[in-house]
């Protein structure tokens, strides 16, 4: 069979996150007695914590069902008191509300987050290798000059994979983002200058969730869905939220995978890509029938759709792109992974892999993988 192979020339190139570097896992684990919290088992309440500078928190073999019943935010951190130079390792938070609750059920009752972490504003914090299931958001941050967000695992995200309404740069790193409403959202505040936003290695699939279509929030007037977005009951909105040319930072995307399977309850103009952005090597497979409906960068996004691909062609390849991302984490299931690899998985990322694309006809098999540069 005759294989296209599909490779944008990549350049070692990334945004400026210099200055003081945040440390390996390894050394934040290493670190004086009275700097590292351990947590372990079950726990059925919130997790809120102020914790002095460089501090590590592990939840490796923590897990957290507290959400919605005892608190909206399982893990929140440094609210009173924003420390500088924390990590945050593993922890898994699930939370516990019915599926069947709709987006703007979530919206008006349970607009949590998996994790609310502040931070020092002139410094970093790092989250690595946590797992989020059925939140309202997975992840945000708050205060902190950047955030490095590294071997994050989150499935069914009722609306925020990440929430970056303060607009902070930083670095997301080969996570797997399996099921959301939104992927990234920036919706609020206004860049301030310094530290870019690095997305590398990064699986992102929107994922259709129960959405009503009524027009009110708190007895308000709202907007109803964009006609077409809603399907058998369900929609999602779009990967970038809110992203314009003036207030958002600037985007450094390279080497990621995004799926998208309908129409935003937005509209189309709401699915464009960030315009303020610098694309490399990135594959966008779309679903929903025809062309992508939004904007795309002039290059850098190669698309994937129904025009050349069978729709089980397209699955074949988000799937090829999961499994290897799950095999190199040393991952069984949600619930057991192994967390040695979880967080330093076999072949990392970091300035050693390429993601490479190969697509047959459009009878054949696609598949993705990280090759060596």
């Amino acid at each position: 069979m005759r294989w296209l192979q599909v490779i944008i020339p990549f350049v070692a190139q990334v945004p400026s996150i210099a200055g003081a570097e945040p440390i390996p896992i390894a050394r934040a684990l290493a670190r004086p007695a009275d700097q590292v919290t351990v947590l372990v088992g079950v726990s059925h309440v919130g997790l809120k914590r102020t914790l002095g500078d460089d501090h590590t928190l592990d939840l490796r073999t923590w897990t957290s069902t507290a959400f919605p019943t005892s608190t909206l935010y399982p893990v929140a951190i440094g609210k009173n008191a924003p420390a500088a130079r924390t990590v945050v390792i593993g922890g898994r938070v699930v939370g516990q509300q019915s599926r069947a609750l709709t987006w703007r059920e979530m919206k008006e009752k349970l607009d949590g987050a998996g994790l609310l972490a502040f931070g020092s504003a002139d410094d970093w914090l790092v989250v690595d290798g946590a797992r989020y299931e059925n939140m309202m958001d997975d992840l945000r941050p708050r205060g902190v000059a950047r955030f490095v967000f590294r071997h994050i695992w989150s499935r069914h995200t009722r609306d925020d994979a990440i929430e970056n309404d303060e607009v902070i740069g930083g670095l997301i790193e080969d996570c797997l983002f399996e099921g959301a409403f939104m992927f990234l959202s920036e919706q609020n505040g206004i860049w301030q200058g310094g530290y870019a936003l690095e997305l590398s290695h990064v699986l992102a699939r929107l994922e259709p969730m129960p959405y009503d279509t009524a027009v009110s929030r708190n007895g308000a007037p709202g907007k109803p869905p964009a006609d077409g977005s809603l399907v058998a009951g369900k929609a999602h909105g779009q990967l970038f939220k809110h992203f314009d040319t003036t207030g958002d930072t600037p985007l450094e995307v390279h080497d990621c995978v995004f799926f998208v399977s309908q129409l935003s309850v937005n509209g189309p103009k709401a699915m464009a890509f960030p315009p303020n952005a610098t694309w490399r090597n990135n594959v966008l497979i779309w679903a929903g029938g025809g062309s992508y409906p939004g904007t795309l960068p002039a290059s850098g996004v190669s698309e994937m759709n129904l025009l050349t691909h069978s729709r089980a062609a397209l699955e074949a390849c988000w799937d090829q792109a999961v499994t290897t991302w799950k095999q190199r984490h040393g991952v069984t299931s949600f619930e057991e992974v192994d967390m040695e690899r979880f967080i330093a998985p076999d072949d990392p990322v970091r300035g050693q892999r390429k993601l490479s694309v190969r697509l047959p006809d459009a009878s054949g098999v696609v598949s993705i993988s990280t090759d060596p540069r």
